[in-house]
């Protein structure tokens, strides 16, 4: 419950980074051929562009 906690007291944004790193650790693991990683890939570009606040995303952007 502790590390719960660790978390807890982040920023959203600290968060938010730190599980589109854990999300990169597990998709780098999926062979690249399997079907939707180049989506799952594309999704996950555009949220660390909208970590940055690089642009506005919109959940089409994702499709």
């Amino acid at each position: 419950m502790e590390q719960l906690t660790d978390i807890e007291s982040l920023s959203i944004r600290a968060r938010v980074a730190y599980l589109l790193c854990l999300t990169e650790s597990v998709l780098s693991e999926i062979k690249s051929n399997i079907d939707g990683y180049l989506k799952a890939q594309h999704g996950l570009e555009k949220c660390w562009d909208w970590l940055s606040e690089k642009s506005p995303i919109t959940g089409e952007d994702l499709c």
